[in-house]
């Protein structure tokens, strides 16, 4: 598992642990599953901006970017291109 992965994996299991959601698959849907809400995209930019040598603009927080593990991932390493 690459070091984007790992870090990311970590940090969404650390949030659904504080909901009190046992597991996390990489494909499950954190908007639906309550994982990640408004204040936890707040949480993830920043702890991102500071992990890896990324800056995430407004335009940049969709959806699409925060669905599941996978996509998070494939996003974070798009910007680190």
């Amino acid at each position: 598992m690459d070091a984007v992965v790992e870090d990311i994996t970590g940090i969404i299991h650390e949030l659904a642990r504080v909901r009190r959601i046992a597991t996390v698959q990489p494909r499950d849907n954190l908007l639906a599953q309550g994982i990640v809400d408004s204040l936890a995209i707040v949480k993830l930019m920043l702890f991102l901006e500071d992990r890896f040598p990324i800056r995430i603009s407004d335009e940049d927080i969709v959806p699409e970017n925060f669905r599941d593990i996978e996509s998070l991932c494939r996003f974070v390493q798009s910007k680190m291109r």
